[in-house]
């Protein structure tokens, strides 16, 4: 939690290994100039929602995930997510979930086909 809240000045961080935390609160909240993240992310042990992990992130293009993500998650600050990044999250969205929310904005829904929402909706999950 907090990891690196508020680091304004970050621009790209790698080598971090999420397999292991439990929350994500606010671990990349405020960081404007983070444009990539390295290496992977990986939720899967992540029990509260990553809601506010990347509040204020506007200049986050790439980012990629691996493992399974069972709770909500908001990527809606994020309007410059690459394709690959999108479909990264989708793809490691858990199956068989109900009322589960990914937000991920207008701009990031417009990049995305109905085949490719499909990915995240035929799991159960609500693409906002």
């Amino acid at each position: 939690m907090y990891a690196f809240y508020g680091c304004t000045n970050l621009v790209e961080i790698g080598g971090l290994d999420t397999s292991q935390i439990t929350s994500a609160s606010e671990l990349f909240h405020g960081c404007k100039s983070l444009r990539r993240i390295g290496g992977v992310l990986d939720f899967s042990r992540v029990t509260s929602q990553i809601d506010s992990t990347f509040v204020a992130c506007a200049a986050l293009e790439e980012v990629t995930f691996t493992g399974t993500i069972n709770v909500d998650v908001a990527m809606n600050g994020c309007p410059k997510l690459t394709l690959a990044s999108l479909l990264s999250l989708l793809g490691a969205l858990a199956a068989g979930v109900t009322d589960k929310e990914c937000k991920l904005g207008t701009k990031n829904l417009a990049k995305l086909s109905a085949e490719q929402k499909a990915i995240a909706t035929d799991k159960g999950w609500s693409l906002i």
